[in-house]
C-alpha cells in the first residue's frame, strides 16, 4: 500500500516466506487475500505480481466508490444532529485556513476529521467494511500516482458543496457533489498513471 513494491513486482510465495521466516501456507493465504482485494495478479500456479492498474480499472473503482459513498453519507446525514453540523462547518473553515498556511500534516488531519463526520452516523456495517477495503485501494492508488494533496478553488468548492448537502440532507446534492469530486480525483490519478507510463 505504500508503493514500495511497484506494479509488476514479483510476489513469489517461496521468496516472501523466506524473507519473513515463515512457512509458505500463511504467505499463500496472504497473497490470495491481496489478489482478492485487487493488489495482486496471478502469473502462474503459485506466483503473482503486484497488480498493474489500468485506466479502465481505475475508472471502475472510482465509479463504484462514489455510488457507495452517496448511500453511506446520506444515511449518516439523516442521523446527524446540529452538533455534527457545527463540527462540519468548523472543519471546513479550519481546513481552508490550514491550506492557506500550507500546513500539510494539519490538512491531512482535518481531511480525516471531515470524512469521520460524513461517515460517523452511518449504521450499515457491511458498507463500512466495503468502504474500509476501498480505502486501502484508494490509499494505494494515491501513493502510486498522486504526488500531493490538492488545493484548488474547485477542490475547496467541492468540499463545501458536500458539507452543505450533508447538512441539508440533500440526496440529489450529495449525488452531484460526490460524483464530481470523486470522479475528478480518479481522473487525477489516471493522469499520474499516464505520466509514469510515458
Amino acid at each position: 500500500m505504500t508503493g514500495s513494491l511497484s506494479p509488476g513486482s514479483k510476489l513469489s510465495e517461496s521468496e516472501v516466506a523466506e524473507v519473513f521466516g515463515v512457512s509458505r501456507s500463511p504467505v499463500r493465504e496472504a497473497i490470495i487475500e491481496l489478489e482478492r482485494m485487487g493488489f495482486a495478479t496471478r502469473t502462474g500456479p503459485r506466483d503473482r505480481i503486484v497488480a498493474k492498474p489500468t485506466v479502465e480499472s481505475i475508472r471502475d473503482f472510482f465509479e463504484t466508490w462514489w455510488i457507495l459513498d452517496v448511500g453511506r453519507i446520506y444515511q449518516a446525514s439523516v442521523q446527524a444532529d446540529e452538533g455534527d453540523h457545527v463540527l462540519l462547518r468548523n472543519v471546513i473553515t479550519d481546513l481552508e485556513c490550514a491550506l492557506d498556511s500550507d500546513e500539510g500534516s494539519r490538512v491531512s488531519e482535518l481531511l480525516e476529521k471531515f470524512h469521520r463526520i460524513l461517515y460517523g452516523r452511518a449504521q450499515n456495517r457491511l458498507l463500512d467494511r466495503i468502504a474500509a477495503e476501498n480505502g486501502k485501494y484508494l490509499k494505494w492508488l494515491t501513493q502510486l500516482y498522486l504526488a500531493n494533496y490538492e488545493d484548488s478553488p474547485i477542490w475547496r468548492e467541492e468540499h463545501r458543496a458536500i458539507a452543505a448537502a450533508f447538512i441539508d440532507r440533500d440526496l440529489p446534492g450529495l449525488v452531484d457533489s460526490l460524483r464530481r469530486h470523486i470522479l475528478r480525483q480518479g481522473e487525477q490519478i489516471i493522469q499520474g498513471l499516464k505520466f509514469l507510463e510515458d
